[in-house]
């Protein structure tokens, strides 16, 4: 990824931008924030809002600055989440709902 700004002068471009880049559908991007594909559709589409903490989560799921996200300012990138960490997230949004909650279980956080 870039700093580009280029085409995300809206909230929901500078989603769907970070979204593509990482290679996520939107029923993937809404597996892992726990809302319906429609929603994710209807924020980058619409620019409905979202709130602060989901815009948190957003910006650590696709390796962005929440600032960037938010505003479209201090550059898209954030190296924070690895490659790998993306791979093993595609995964586990992959799962079937009972193992993903069985593996919340055994690791003991909330994976919607």
């Amino acid at each position: 990824m870039s700093n580009d700004t280029t085409s995300t002068s809206t909230f929901g471009e500078r989603i769907k931008v970070a979204r593509t880049n990482k290679g996520l559908t939107l029923a993937q991007l809404s597996t892992f924030i726990g809302v319906s594909p429609q929603q994710v559709g209807n924020i980058e589409n619409r620019g409905d809002g979202i709130s602060p903490e989901s815009l948190f989560e957003l910006s650590d799921l696709l390796g962005v600055n929440a600032r960037w996200l938010a505003t479209g300012k201090d550059g898209l990138t954030k190296d924070r989440i690895s490659e790998r960490t993306l791979d093993i997230a595609r995964v586990i949004a992959a799962m079937p709902t009972e193992r993903r909650e069985a593996l919340g279980i055994v690791l003991g956080l909330s994976i919607k």
